[in-house]
């Protein structure tokens, strides 16, 4: 079902707009200092952006949050809170977090626009895993949108869901119109792939005499 983008986000634009800044200003001047993340549920984790390690809550029965997300310089009293001693990796776990919280990531992304991401996020999320892969598969090459959405026959705010999670760990960069893009295969490519496939299939059986 696609969910026009406003539902649920017009009465958060102050909270939205702070947590974009938060993104935009933590890989810049928080690289040394252990933050404490929390919302209206309380901890969610220590994180340490120049180890590109994070503690987590284990006492919280989800990974996602709200919008009261929020951090402070990390206390002692703040690392009592968390499992020091399961270490996690903070971008595959930042990016699960904001991908299980759609109405942050939602309208973290642009309505529309063309973008590109550099690397691989590492979704947690079995049921959506295809879908990730090939929003990645796409994105990791450059595209608009509102186009993926059309060639990928997708609701247009689950390819923002996988842009605003890769904002969040600064795994985007906006790119120009001219610039290089998906191009989604020709029939006949797909074709091709699969006469390949049948081939060399009916190889392998003849050579082992299946």
């Amino acid at each position: 079902m696609n969910i026009p983008s406003n539902i649920g986000f017009e009465n958060h634009e102050d909270d939205i707009e702070r947590i974009s800044n938060f993104f935009d200003d933590l890989y810049k001047t928080h690289k040394d200092i252990k933050l404490h993340l929390f919302d209206s549920l309380g901890t969610l984790a220590v994180i340490q952006l120049e180890k590109n390690q994070v503690w987590v809550n284990s006492s919280r029965n989800s990974l996602e949050t709200d919008f009261n997300f929020n951090c402070e310089v990390a206390t002692t009293n703040a690392l009592t809170k968390v499992d020091r001693k399961n270490t996690l990796i903070l971008n595959d776990w930042i990016w699960n977090l904001f991908w299980n919280s759609k109405n942050l990531s939602i309208p973290l992304c642009p309505e529309d626009g063309h973008f590109k991401i550099n690397y691989w996020p590492k979704p947690f999320d079995l049921e959506n895993k295809k879908i990730i892969f090939q929003l990645t598969a796409c994105f990791i090459q450059g595209g608009k949108i509102s186009t993926i959405a059309s060639q990928l026959n997708i609701p247009i705010h689950l390819v923002r869901r996988f842009i605003g999670a890769n904002i969040t760990i600064n795994n985007v960069e906006k790119i120009n119109i001219w610039d290089k893009h998906y191009t989604p295969p020709t029939q006949k490519v797909q074709d091709e792939d699969v006469g390949f496939i049948k081939d060399f299939f009916s190889s392998l059986r003849k050579k082992l005499h299946l």
